[in-house]
């Protein structure tokens, strides 16, 4: 039978070429610049989440050179043209700086590792876990940074307190908490002010759109979260964009004066909804959600930790879950879900308009919902990137 370090010596083989021995060998000697930082968001591809935003808070920080780096040209260009420093990853000046900054950030872990041995890898993550992951997800293959990476960088690890968020990354990560850094989430941000530079890669006709209907109207978000369909397969999302389904809740909004917004995963964006509907619309975000969540009333999700980061607005939450004991059982979860989450689970369409409809006297979970805040997340007054900036800072020791 194959062992574990087998299995990694083969993964790691995989992922190798010709050209990196080289570069890991720059990496090694090459002097790094503390105060030198650079930022990449999932694989390289995208300017969202926390690296997103807490990159543009650092530049209003002189000590602090902030340079964001990405695969993709366009998002280079974007952010230059607005004044930015940003470099293509394949670039001379891109992969320099890799090669001389103090640290790197990311949020689904650092695509550009080769360029980053003795640096400080800092994960800003993207998300507070609801479903088990990496060690904890026997069906994950655990990475080999969080695995083995503690003996060439110096890794560090954004939660959102040393509470039950904590020991979730302990469990996960092999966190120990000389590795943790304390904050609430960058991407967050938006919730309480809005920030320089967090137009680029949104829609922000769409946003202004939906806060003109925000004005008028109850405002609801759907956001599920990903499943894998295996091949024929329909899932619970699949049943909900049903025309059927949408006709229904279309009905149910119309009476109730309220418009819902569907927000599907980024690895489902090609998907939308019909214009056919008076009361919904695609969230047509353009790649980042979280300027539109200040102007949503009421959200709909599933599985998604994004309902974590939606505490911090303390607004009701309902969880439309037709799949729960499916779901739990595929991709497995911490918590026994009917009890963990802090708002109505109902699993049928007609129970979903009834909940979203009626009329409330009181918030029955707005203590459940405080509780469970005051629980994931530090009692700070800095927004979000500067409370995550500064326990950086220290940890750095810069």
């Amino acid at each position: 039978m194959e062992t574990k370090l087998l299995a990694d010596l083969k993964k790691l083989i995989e992922k190798v070429s010709i050209y990196d021995p080289f570069i890991v060998l720059l990496s090694f000697i090459s002097p790094r610049i503390p105060h030198l930082w650079t930022f990449e968001s999932a694989k390289g591809e995208r300017f969202d989440g926390n690296s997103k935003y807490l990159y543009l808070h650092c530049e209003n920080k002189e000590n602090i050179r902030n340079i964001w780096i990405s695969s993709t040209d366009s998002i280079v260009a974007r952010l230059r043209e607005r004044g930015f420093e940003a470099y293509n990853a394949s670039s001379l000046k891109g992969r320099y700086y890799l090669l001389r900054s103090g640290a790197s950030f990311s949020t689904h872990g650092p695509n550009f590792w080769r360029y980053l041995f003795r640096s400080n890898l800092v994960f800003l993550h993207h998300g507070i876990p609801l479903k088990t992951m990496n060690e904890d997800d026997p069906d994950e293959s655990s990475s080999l940074i969080h695995r083995y990476g503690d003996l060439v960088w110096r890794r560090l690890f954004l939660t959102t307190s040393m509470g039950k968020p904590f020991e979730l990354f302990k469990s996960a990560f092999r966190l120990t908490k000389s590795h943790a850094i304390v904050g609430r989430y960058p991407r967050t941000d938006p919730f309480f002010k809005t920030v320089n530079g967090q137009d680029i890669e949104i829609n922000s006709e769409f946003l202004q759109e939906v806060k003109e209907v925000h004005q008028s109207k109850k405002t609801i978000f759907y956001t599920p979260t990903f499943r894998k369909n295996r091949k024929g397969e329909i899932n619970a999302v699949d049943h909900f964009l049903e025309n059927r389904s949408l006709q229904e809740l279309n009905d149910g909004l119309s009476e109730s004066d309220a418009h819902l917004y569907i927000s599907l995963h980024p690895m489902r964006a090609t998907q939308s909804v019909s214009d056919s509907y008076s009361n919904i619309s695609t969230l047509k975000t353009g790649g980042d959600i979280y300027p539109y969540l200040r102007f949503c009333d009421l959200m709909i999700t599933d599985y998604s930790s994004i309902f974590y980061d939606y505490l911090l607005l303390n607004r009701p939450i309902v969880f439309f879950a037709p799949d729960a004991e499916e779901y739990e059982e595929t991709h497995g979860m911490y918590f026994d879900y009917h009890q963990h989450v802090p708002g109505p689970v109902v699993e049928t369409i007609p129970a979903l308009i009834a909940e979203i409809t009626k009329k409330r006297v009181a918030d029955e979970y707005q203590d459940i919902r405080e509780e469970m805040r005051e629980e994931y997340y530090t009692n700070s007054e800095l927004i979000p990137s500067e409370e995550t900036y500064q326990s950086i800072r220290n940890k750095l020791d810069i």
